[in-house]
């Protein structure tokens, strides 16, 4: 078993965003970047329940 098989079978993830991912790894990219950038997760701050400090319609002094 290759390691991107590896890697997609333990992320529920296809052969190909895996593949993607070891290549960002290999470009100097940290694990969760390029977990990230491959769509393999999705960022933390979209897991985040905080909510946005720039909300529409708020008073900014303008």
């Amino acid at each position: 078993m290759s390691r991107a098989q590896s890697i997609a079978d333990k992320n529920g993830c296809d052969i190909e965003t895996a593949q993607r991912y070891l290549d960002l790894v290999e470009e100097g990219y940290t694990r969760y970047e390029a977990s990230v950038m491959s769509g393999m997760r999705d960022p933390d701050e979209a897991c985040d329940s905080t909510p946005p400090t720039n909300q529409l319609g708020a008073d900014h002094g303008n």
